[in-house]
């Protein structure tokens, strides 16, 4: 059943979970059954369905559930977190894209860890691909550096004590990466409310680095408590774009910059100047990718970019996509045999 927002002498749950509603709802049945098979009793958490689903859609998908559902409308996902934030009443927000599931031991797993470290404001746990069936993908398939660093390195905890430097330290751990691995603390989302309704786009590096931002710690694990779907609608998706793929992404890239000059205004109120050397550093990045993309720029514009991207090389975002810096050199002799090389390696973030 819907619920209403509260009861009358109910306690508040401790988690929130928000589960964004896009296109892929032929999955969100299956990501509401990843949330009713928790092993956390029900009263510790609440759900909250974000965006838009139509009748009799919606009835039919949440009848018999314990969930409130919030209409949304557009596309954009920070208008949709930050609806999601002002309606919650957990303390703790976890978040769930309508294509990927929570591994059954979710909850429990994030419960404990922000009730072990009352410091902790921001968890990003590790994951498993799978396909459009479902089926586990097998690890090197996707991101090979990230489960090969994550099992290597294990939990690690960034307070605000650690000596942050270029964040270099956390490459191939994608912090800011997959939004249904990110739990956040509420009071530390808060503050940034205004700011996360801009966000076209990359919720998850918004997360990321307004938890950087803010005092406390931050916790990656290495336990893959997410299923992350790979499909060829999806942001993740790793198969060969066609010419028309290639514009969108192009402008994509556009929309992506936008959103980080957002972030950027958020890395600024940090007293921490490597927080906005690491967003600037996936700025640089990104207008790299957008001239690779398919964006048309002189050999002039390309030498810009280039030494932008250089004096940031040591930044986290830079440095985990190592094969962007020598097609950034090339572009500046020939941008058309780099665009080329790129497109042939389908070196594209998403």
């Amino acid at each position: 059943m819907i619920e209403p927002v509260a009861r009358a002498g109910e306690a508040s749950p401790r988690l929130t979970v928000v589960l964004f509603v896009h296109g892929a709802r032929q999955w969100l049945g299956e990501a509401l059954d990843s949330i009713a098979a928790q092993r956390l009793e029900s009263s510790s958490f609440e759900t909250l369905v974000v965006g838009t689903l139509p009748e009799p859609e919606r009835s039919r998908l949440l009848a018999g559930r314990s969930a409130r559902f919030l209409e949304v409308e557009g596309p954009e996902l920070g208008r949709k977190a930050a609806a999601a934030l002002a309606a919650s009443r957990g303390e703790v927000l976890v978040f769930l894209e309508d294509d990927d599931r929570f591994a059954p031991t979710k909850l429990a797993e994030v419960l404990d860890r922000f009730d072990a470290d009352p410091t902790l404001t921001y968890y990003h746990n590790s994951f498993l691909a799978i396909d459009e069936s479902g089926r586990a993908l097998d690890p090197p398939y996707f991101r090979r550096d990230a489960v090969v660093r994550t099992a290597r390195l294990g939990r690690v905890l960034v307070s605000p004590r650690t000596p942050r430097g270029t964040l270099s330290y956390l490459r191939g751990l994608f912090p800011g990466y997959n939004n249904s691995s990110i739990s956040v603390r509420r009071r530390m989302l808060e503050p940034w409310a205004a700011a996360l309704a801009q966000s076209d786009l990359l919720v998850d590096q918004f997360l990321f680095v307004a938890a950087l931002s803010s005092p406390g710690s931050l916790l990656l694990d290495d336990r893959p408590l997410t299923e992350l779907r790979l499909h060829r609608e999806s942001a993740s998706s790793a198969s060969r774009p066609s010419a028309d793929e290639f514009e969108r992404l192009r402008r994509l890239s556009e929309r992506n910059l936008a959103v980080r000059t957002v972030l950027l205004d958020v890395a600024r109120t940090s007293e921490d100047p490597s927080v906005v050397r690491y967003v600037q550093g996936s700025i640089a990045l990104e207008e790299v990718i957008a001239k690779l993309r398919g964006a048309h720029q002189g050999r002039s514009q390309s030498a810009l970019l280039l030494l932008d991207l250089l004096r940031l090389s040591a930044t986290l975002e830079v440095r985990s996509y190592p094969s962007v810096v020598p097609l950034a050199g090339l572009s500046v002799a020939s941008p058309r045999l780099a665009g080329h090389i790129y497109r042939a390696a389908k070196q594209f973030v998403a």
